[in-house]
């Protein structure tokens, strides 16, 4: 077979800037060398990926340079043989200008089988660079025989990029150090607390109590009174949570001191009291100073949590869902298991995610929209739903809805697929009040900060968090990070945005107080907002709301919505609904009539198939398994030709073909990386039976002539099936891509 293989653009050019290296006690340098030795160190390009050193660049001392690209990674190895003490660092710096990707850090043990390593997975890297600190507690394990435990004895450190984002740029490594730390045991030492002043039966201790119900309070003459908490040994903390209890608003700032260095925390204006809370990992204090700027204020509680407790954002989210009451946070932050569908168009690369609460997240990675609902003053969410069922619209369209129950009202949120990528995702809110009496009702919707992909999804995109730095509120409109995302369909009531250290805009609407600002920069990238629409519904009364919602170009609301919102989100599921049916209606199953709900089952799952690929290319998934197997393809191809369904296995077959490697091998997995060169030895024969399956089914392969050289062929295949004669093969002759 001839092998049609894509020509690889370079993903970035790394430099590897040479540095002492510091050692362990009495430790010989030579132990471990820095980058400027190029011959302690080897390259290892996994297939796919062209890499080769070159000359250092101009004006770099002792620098090695090397180019690679394609969808796979590289590895930088240098052997050695090192005993680790019982708590150790290694640190190196990196500077560059290239998307994001996956920067790893390995341990390898003496046997060269088992492997320990540190995964900062779409890491950041910025030109004006920054040093990468790798800890014993940010190591793990990763694979071998051994099966876990502590790495004891170094065999060999690797450092390697994975394509994440991959692209193209310019990376530097430099300033490669190890050394001992001290090893921890037992919890800190409590902090030393003093302070500019205190009020009577205030002290600055009851600040560091463990008690919620002291509190220090500066003096009436100390308007701007400070707290400061020493550290006996330093402090290690990744999170800082501030317990300034009820009353007026505050403003204030904290800093971090470490060897007389100050780093800012936080700097707080003038707003509301309460639990605020900080994000700011890895951080590393001997002490601590809180200042208040304005107010007279109380600080009940000062409490740093360590880096274990706290390893990243959605750990420090899932402590604070953890302390909040059940309900105010989505579920997967709350340990429970979450279900969600998806919506979209017929092969659009663009999917959403619709959760079993009726959130919606636009993109891979992205903030999700939530509904929110008062009734008669009392906030009702996920927790408190009588009954919550999750239906499809008729014929197994791929048009889900959501229904909860509050005691007596029902709300009802429908996702509606555009037609295309370029159209937006509309969502239909309608609460009725099924109750005997008069009900006021609160319906909103919220922007928040969190994926409907929970946390416990790491491959490829990993759940969670999100991230929103900037969010505005103007005229029905969410602008999230400088782009017009999501518009509500008529004019709301109320609208306000939220920083995350204050509370999350659900926190503020259950505390009952909706924020009047319409404009936040939040530093931790979790802003928050909301709308708010006000009725009063009689008995029966129906409300319906509605909203567009984008993750491409600005959102644009059509005029027939801006006049008529609900008769228009009635028309446009409808039409929904009708597009769905059509496409998949050359599928006719003929069972019994208490099956037919079987038949629905069939067509939604071919309609999921359609939405989950992109283009041509067939996916399992849209988040997590946004990739194209041959496997899954070519199984997946093969149910589709019996439903009918030719024209989108020849599509994936003349997508994949190209990705053939020179010596004839068939990539496992293809994304919008390229090819992954993990070998699956199977994957040839896959990509066999989907060639074969497509000649079975429709007598017709159209080969990719995108080779750009020649090809050897043509081929002529036999086989035979159950409709051939006694005695006879069906031949088929495939003519290859030639050099045109």
């Amino acid at each position: 077979m001839s092998s049609c293989r894509r020509r690889i653009l370079p993903l970035a050019t790394v430099v590897l800037a040479g540095v002492a290296a510091a050692g362990f006690g009495d430790a010989s340098a030579e132990t471990l060398a820095g980058f400027a030795d190029s011959t302690a160190w080897r390259l290892l390009p996994s297939d796919g990926v062209e890499a080769a050193w070159v000359a250092p660049a101009p004006g770099a001392e002792a620098a090695v340079r090397f180019a690679f690209g394609g969808g796979g990674w590289f590895i930088l190895r240098q052997d050695l043989d090192l005993p680790l003490p019982a708590n150790w660092e290694f640190s190196f710096r990196v500077a560059g200008d290239a998307p994001p990707n996956n920067l790893e850090f390995k341990l390898v043990d003496p046997s060269g089988e088992n492997v320990w390593w540190s995964v900062r997975r779409d890491f950041v890297f910025r030109r004006e660079g920054e040093t990468v600190r790798v800890k014993k507690r940010h190591v793990s394990f990763a694979w071998g025989p051994r099966g876990g435990g502590d790495v004891d004895r170094l065999g060999a450190i690797e450092i390697a990029v994975s394509a994440g984002a991959g692209g193209s740029g310019t990376l530097e490594f430099s300033d490669l150090r190890w050394r001992e730390l001290p090893e921890r045991t037992g919890p800190p030492s409590a902090p030393w607390a003093t302070a500019t002043s205190f009020a009577p039966d205030a002290a600055a201790a009851l600040a560091v109590d463990g008690d919620p119900a002291t509190a220090w309070r500066a003096a009436a003459g100390d308007p701007e009174g400070a707290i400061t908490l020493a550290f006996p040994g330093g402090r290690e903390f990744s999170a800082l949570f501030l317990d300034w209890g009820a009353g007026a608003d505050v403003a204030y700032r904290v800093d971090a001191f470490s060897a007389g260095v100050r780093t800012s925390i936080g700097i707080a204006e003038t707003g509301p009291r309460g639990i605020h809370r900080y994000w700011c990992p890895e951080s590393d204090a001997d002490s601590l100073r809180i200042s208040i700027t304005s107010g007279v204020a109380a600080l009940h509680e000062v409490e740093l949590v360590a880096p274990e407790d706290v390893a990243d954002r959605n750990a420090f989210f899932g402590l604070v869902a953890s302390r909040a009451p059940r309900g105010t946070f989505p579920r997967s932050f709350s340990g429970e298991q979450s279900y969600w569908t998806i919506v979209g168009a017929d092969g659009g690369e663009n999917v959403a995610l619709f959760g079993e609460d009726g959130e919606l997240e636009l993109a891979p990675g992205g903030f999700s929209v939530a509904p929110w609902i008062e009734i008669d003053g009392r906030r009702q969410d996920w927790s408190r739903a009588s009954e919550s069922a999750p239906t499809l619209a008729d014929a197994g369209a791929p048009v889900p809805t959501v229904e909860q129950r509050f005691d007596d009202h029902t709300l009802r949120v429908t996702a509606i697929p555009g037609a295309t990528d370029a159209e937006p995702t509309a969502v239909r809110l309608r609460v009725e009040n099924q109750g005997r009496v008069r009900s006021r009702v609160r319906l909103g919707v919220a922007i928040r900060p969190f994926q409907v992909n929970p946390p416990t999804q790491f491959l490829a995109v990993h759940g969670g968090a999100a991230r929103v730095r900037d969010l505005e509120i103007e005229a029905g409109v969410a602008i999230v990070d400088g782009t017009p995302r999501v518009a509500v369909l008529g004019a709301p009531d109320g609208a306000g945005v939220a920083d995350f250290e204050r509370g999350e805009i659900l926190e503020r609407v259950r505390a009952g107080a909706l924020p009047a600002c319409t404009r936040v920069r939040d530093p931790l990238e979790a802003a928050s907002g909301a709308f708010v629409f006000d009725r009063s519904l009689a008995p029966g009364e129906v409300f319906e709301i509605g909203y567009l919602a984008t993750a491409g170009d600005s959102v644009v609301v059509p005029e027939e919505a801006r006049d008529n919102p609900v008769a228009w989100l009635a028309d446009t599921e409808r039409a929904a609904v009708d597009r769905w049916r059509d496409r998949v209606a050359h599928v006719r199953l003929e069972l019994p009539e208490d099956a037919t709900g079987l038949a629905a089952t069939f067509r939604a799952q071919l309609a999921y198939v359609l939405v989950n690929r992109a283009g041509p290319a067939i996916r399992p998934g849209s988040r997590s398994y946004r990739r194209s197997w041959i496997r899954d393809g070519a199984l997946t191809s093969s149910a589709l030709l019996r439903a009918g369904e030719f024209d989108v296995p020849r599509e994936f077959l003349r997508w994949y073909a190209p990705y053939q490697y020179e010596d004839g091998k068939i990539p496992c997995v293809v994304d919008w990386r390229g090819a992954d060169p993990v070998p699956e030895h199977d994957s040839n024969g896959e990509f066999v039976f989907l060639v074969a399956e497509i000649l079975r089914y429709t007598g017709i392969v159209r080969w990719p002539r995108r080779c750009g050289r020649a090809s050897p062929g043509p081929w002529t295949i036999s086989w035979r099936s159950a409709r051939s004669a006694p005695g006879r093969s069906t031949t088929r002759r495939i003519v290859p891509c030639s050099a045109g």
